[in-house]
């Protein structure tokens, strides 16, 4: 009895077939991980283009993946083309700020000095608006006693 590997190879595309099945069986005896990634593989591998019967697949998917990538760490590194001034930040400041500052090495806080204008004005207005809140409490606090004294 000979083993024909072009049928187990053609059994080896991502769906249920026996040859599958048994992999995954093997795979959650060895290691629990090992099987949930062939169970992704069974469920989902045509959908990212991953498929093991055919040759060249697997080099064509991480060639596809390495392309994608060098795109995403090439518009990271783009990124920083609108960073326009450097702030310095106090090591033990655990007021986080947010809002797109990309720590150094060298212990500064790169911002995007538009982002940083926009909440340093929506500062001021709500101070603003809390002084305003603060004159005319301390009006109705002064008639308030003007009229519990007469």
């Amino acid at each position: 009895m000979a083993i024909n590997l072009s049928e187990i190879r053609a059994q080896l595309a991502p769906s249920w077939t026996p040859v599958n099945i048994g992999i995954l069986v093997v795979f959650f005896l060895i290691s629990t991980f090992l099987g949930i990634l062939w169970l992704g593989y069974i469920l989902g591998g045509r959908y990212i283009g991953l498929d093991l019967s055919q040759s060249g697949s697997v080099q064509s998917t991480f060639e596809k993946a390495k392309r994608s990538g060098k795109a995403a760490m090439a518009s990271f590194k783009n990124d920083d083309d609108t960073v326009v001034e450097t702030t310095t930040r106090d090591t033990h400041d655990t007021n986080f700020s947010g809002g797109g500052g990309k720590p150094a090495h060298d212990g500064t806080v790169k911002t995007d000095s538009s982002w940083e204008r926009n909440e340093m004005d929506k500062l001021a207005q709500a101070r603003a608006e809390l002084a305003k809140e603060k004159a005319a409490f301390e009006a109705e606090k002064a008639a308030f006693k003007q009229n519990s004294d007469s």
